[in-house]
């Protein structure tokens, strides 16, 4: 199992619940040993990625925010490539995401209509947030996702995701949201492009069939899945290239 590159997720990959997984100590150490140049990859738009070097550091692991990509970074580079600053946009998601589309020069206000509806986690979500997105996206205006989770893990209990929750925006609207996260092309050549490398020579490690697995299948990436996060709820309908029970069988098949 050879690999110059990695791609790892973070959330039923590296921690649960905010708290390391076995195993993950001694992989940031081969990675440190061994030069491996590679990014952690997340789908979760909730947190900055300064926040999660914050959550490594007190977890006594050192990850630099520049290594981090969460979804709400990938939007923030869609958009920059793809959505004049000039559009009005109707943000459904936290502060996470709203910084980093403000980094980039967009101007999060509020407007009588919306060219743009952006979905990302919202832990404030509620029911006049949805229907105005609606009405917005029936208005005409364009419809992106951070993500298309159906479900994820919130203290080791399985609740819906974004992808969920857009699917409310899907059916009020007949609109399918536009993905800008795992396992897009988009996404997953970005996390390429960082670690400078030729595809052929990464491999991506994560817990989350539909996200991680389909998104290393489409862009020609080997991968790994773990079982220790969502593929315990999710079957597998694109095959892994590889799988192991843990971060610590994972480490001891790297030379194999």
């Amino acid at each position: 199992m050879k690999f110059h590159g990695l791609i790892l997720d973070i959330n039923g990959t590296l921690v649960n619940n905010h708290q390391l997984l076995g195993g993950a100590l001694k992989l940031f150490a081969f990675l440190k040993e061994s030069k491996t140049p590679y990014v952690l990859l997340s789908n979760d738009s909730t947190m900055t990625p300064v926040e999660w070097e914050n959550v490594f550091s007190d977890l006594g692991l050192y990850v630099a925010s520049d290594n981090i990509l969460t979804s709400s970074v990938i939007t923030a580079e869609f958009f920059d490539k793809n959505i004049s600053k000039d559009k009005r946009i109707y943000l459904i998601g936290g502060y996470a995401l709203e910084s980093a589309l403000t980094k980039k020069g967009y101007n999060i206000t509020q407007n009588e209509n919306y060219d743009v509806v952006l979905m990302g986690s919202d832990k404030k979500i509620d029911y006049k947030k949805i229907s105005d997105g609606a009405i917005y996206i029936n208005n005409g205006a364009k419809f992106f996702a951070t993500n298309l989770d159906r479900i994820i893990l919130s203290a080791g209990e399985v609740v819906p995701g974004n992808g969920a929750l857009a699917k409310v925006l899907e059916t009020a609207t007949s609109v399918k949201p536009i993905n800008i996260g795992k396992p897009s092309k988009f996404a997953l050549d970005f996390a390429i492009s960082k670690l400078k490398i030729h595809a052929s020579e990464i491999l991506i490690l994560g817990d989350n069939p539909e996200t991680d697995i389909a998104g290393a299948s489409a862009s020609g990436i080997k991968s790994v899945l773990l079982r220790t996060g969502l593929s315990n709820y999710i079957s597998a309908t694109v095959k892994p290239d590889y799988i192991f029970n843990n971060l610590t069988e994972f480490i001891a098949n790297i030379h194999k």
